[in-house]
């Protein structure tokens, strides 16, 4: 059978692309970006609000790299079942077109 093996490399491919940036994002560190902003504007009040910003920056990336993460899983747990199914119809297939050596009538 086919149909859906384009799709389901492309779900694959999909799933290798979203832990890509996971992983990427993972790697990527706010702390220095901020240290630039402060040091730009040493003796502002609003210097105190940059921490605040950095533990929500972190905390959004955290949760995005989370949820990234699990959506690369995702995706390939599904590619999986999509492969399963079709291999499984493939064989449902070829029993039932007599293809195979144990054909059954029906």
């Amino acid at each position: 059978m086919s149909g859906y093996d384009v799709q389901i490399e492309e779900i694959r491919s999909a799933s290798r692309a979203a832990r890509s940036a996971a992983q990427q994002r993972g790697a990527v560190g706010e702390a220095g970006v901020l240290d630039g902003v402060r040091l730009a504007m040493v003796g502002s009040r609003s210097t105190e609000l940059l921490a605040r910003v950095e533990v929500r920056w972190r905390q959004a990336a955290d949760y995005w790299h989370g949820t990234m993460g699990g959506h690369a899983d995702a995706l390939g747990w599904s590619a999986d079942a999509y492969a399963a199914n079709e291999e499984s119809a493939a064989r449902d297939f070829r029993v039932i077109s007599g293809d195979s050596g144990n054909a059954r009538p029906i």
